[in-house]
């Protein structure tokens, strides 16, 4: 009879040193199962295990992973569907090795995902997550979704593709960090925001390799497809927290500097200017939109954004503030 927490064996053995534990969330996932494990076993880094969690399928699934004959897999099951925030924290806790590569299985990875992703964390200390870019499947076609390395992306979206994500485990472990509950379908983004913020807003954080690493499918039975209004609401609650986070953590403006501030974080912040306001970071919010304002960007996005930004404000705020800026700039005491 074979043990519940591992699938059959016989072919490769685990190393002593194993350094991956690959995490695979399986629910109703018969139709793509197959090609998802195919993918990982044959990585061109064969040194990791693959934990397979079965959240309550009511299909094939079970089956299809007891049907292969390779240590590495290690099968583990919910009594019952439990969603998959749930399944991702236990996943979480069934992986022992110094890194956890994400992968759903509904998705192929490029023969030399894990390879690629070890040398970038094993060279890069403070980096936490490593990902990558993704091919999107769908019924319309193929189409490459690039990911980057602006790192304040996380104050906006996701700054990496979780299906593509690599984790330093220590850390997670460390700083007790897991998947919120109460965010599906938007818990990665909650997740990869807590990341950030409890690694002091490194920017080397997260690190995208430039090259596709994963095959992404979407399709009706996916849990973000199902709930994608409920999604919406819950990323837009995450941005303005992360955006009050992000802006009460500056003691003083010219910090913002370190961080080459975009376009986009700026819109977020427009976005939010209200909700910002009632949450008491005006402040904080005056001296980022004059810091923009003068030093840097669109000049049409930073005199629309200042407009929004006067009608809200003290006004002696303001001009101690630009004042202060520009003294910085030329060199001046004010």
């Amino acid at each position: 009879m074979v043990n519940q927490n591992r699938a059959k064996h016989n072919t490769k053995k685990l190393d002593s040193d194993v350094k991956v534990s690959v995490f695979m969330p399986v629910f109703n996932s018969e139709d793509y199962l197959n090609e998802a494990i195919d993918s990982i076993l044959n990585q061109t880094y064969s040194n990791f295990e693959l934990i397979v969690l079965n959240d309550g399928s009511t299909d094939r699934s079970k089956d299809i992973v007891f049907s292969y004959s390779d240590s590495r897999i290690k099968y583990f099951e919910n009594e019952k569907n439990m969603g998959l925030a749930y399944s991702r924290n236990r996943g979480l806790d069934l992986c022992s090795r110094e890194y956890i590569a994400i992968f759903d299985s509904d998705d192929v990875c490029k023969k030399n995902r894990l390879e690629l992703q070890l040398k970038v964390l094993s060279e890069s200390p403070n980096t936490i997550v490593c990902g990558g870019d993704s091919e999107v499947i769908s019924k319309h076609g193929t189409q490459r979704h690039r990911s980057n390395n602006y790192h304040l992306k996380v104050v906006y979206d996701s700054p990496v593709i979780n299906s593509t994500a690599m984790i330093r485990n220590s850390f997670i472990t460390k700083n007790k960090i897991r998947y919120d509950l109460d965010l599906p379908p938007a818990e990665d983004f909650g997740f990869y925001s807590g990341i950030f913020w409890l690694n002091k807003m490194d920017p080397n954080t997260f690190k995208n390799i430039p090259k596709i690493l994963v095959k992404y499918r979407i399709h009706s039975g996916q849990t973000s497809q199902i709930n994608s209004d409920i999604g919406t609401d819950v990323a837009a609650s995450i941005r303005r927290s992360n955006l009050q986070h992000f802006l009460s953590h500056h003691k003083t403006v010219f910090e913002y500097k370190h961080h080459a501030v975009n376009h986009k974080t700026v819109n977020a912040i427009h976005r939010n200017l209200v909700r910002l306001n009632s949450n008491g970071v005006l402040n904080e919010l005056i001296d980022f939109v004059l810091y923009y304002h003068f030093l840097s960007g669109n000049y049409v996005t930073k005199i629309l954004l200042f407009g929004k930004v006067i009608k809200h404000c003290d006004r002696r705020h303001i001009v101690k503030a630009s004042f202060n800026i520009l003294g910085r700039k030329y060199g001046r005491k004010y």
